[in-house]
């Protein structure tokens, strides 16, 4: 179930351990959607490094998300809306967060991009990061599904499936202005637009002032086409691909020691000193003091 769990929401990290993940939520997969909703009450930890997976994410919280970091921009989360996060977008948390319950739905990209060319014309689909009222058809569905998926009556597979259909067109309808205003163009790839923000990201690796728009319009192209050709190219994600730069300029900043490790982190943009620790941990397996005193 783990690995299935992965498939959808990556490699986390999750706000519980994982090998107790059935303790904490009750996931419901199925062929290429999952849902998933909290059996205990769930303390997010302060986590701005967050994670990013290939699923589309939808979700419905009971409480307010006040510190729902995307993409190193906070955006306040309303208890019951529905919010919807796109494949490879990064996201996490910049303050601990208590969540008594919340509702996420994940659907392959293969999927809703097969449903969005049926209906739109177009298999490339871009939802906005701002929250909606989930209508009472989309609840229904949900409640439907996750009754199906808990008796396993006979022939619950098939009602699944067509619950499944049902609901990404839901999804897919409630955004159908979001896609006319981002709609890909089927122009070859632009591959010198990928280079642009590359060498924009060597100039201003240090700051935080633009947003993934911001970015996806210097290679002239819609946010969602950008982040997958980017990924493409590169074998990274834009955020992946600018943290990495960020890692390196630190080791060089370390290896020469005249700053602080504080003013280091604050000199190649992380938006913490705890930020900077974590991430760097991760990325290279030490904290930035160890990693200096290893090379002094």
């Amino acid at each position: 179930m783990l690995q299935k769990y992965k498939e959808f929401m990556g490699d986390g990290p999750f706000p519980f351990p994982e090998e107790k993940l059935g303790d904490f939520l009750e996931f419901c997969p199925h062929n290429d959607i999952a849902v998933c909703l909290n059996r205990t009450p769930i303390l997010f930890p302060d986590d701005p490094t967050g994670h990013c997976h290939n699923s589309y994410e939808f979700m419905i919280p009971s409480d307010p998300m006040p510190y729902n970091e995307i993409e190193s921009k906070c955006i306040p989360l309303k208890e019951n809306t529905l919010f919807s996060i796109n494949p490879w977008q990064h996201h996490g948390t910049s303050g601990k967060m208590h969540m008594a319950s919340m509702l996420a739905v994940h659907v392959n990209k293969s999927l809703l991009s097969e449903f969005s060319k049926e209906l739109y014309n177009t298999s490339d689909f871009y939802f906005d990061n701002h929250f909606r009222k989930p209508d009472k058809e989309i609840r229904q569905l949900l409640m439907d599904y996750i009754k199906e998926y808990r008796n396993k009556q006979a022939g619950y597979q098939f009602i699944l499936e067509s619950l499944s259909g049902q609901l990404v067109v839901k999804l897919l309808r409630i955004e159908k202005e979001v896609t006319d205003e981002g709609k890909i163009s089927p122009k070859p790839a632009n591959h010198k637009g990928v280079h642009k923000v590359i060498e924009f990201f060597r100039e201003h690796y240090n700051s935080n002032d633009y947003s993934s728009e911001e970015i996806a319009r210097i290679a002239n192209l819609s946010p969602y086409h950008f982040i997958r050709l980017f990924k493409q190219e590169t074998g990274k994600t834009p955020y992946e691909f600018l943290t990495g730069i960020k890692i390196e300029k630190a080791k060089n900043l370390l290896k020469n020691n005249e700053h602080t490790i504080t003013e280091i982190g604050r000199l190649c943009g992380f938006t913490s000193h705890s930020h900077f620790t974590s991430t760097f941990r991760k990325k290279t397996g030490v904290s930035p003091k160890e990693y200096q005193q290893e090379i002094t």
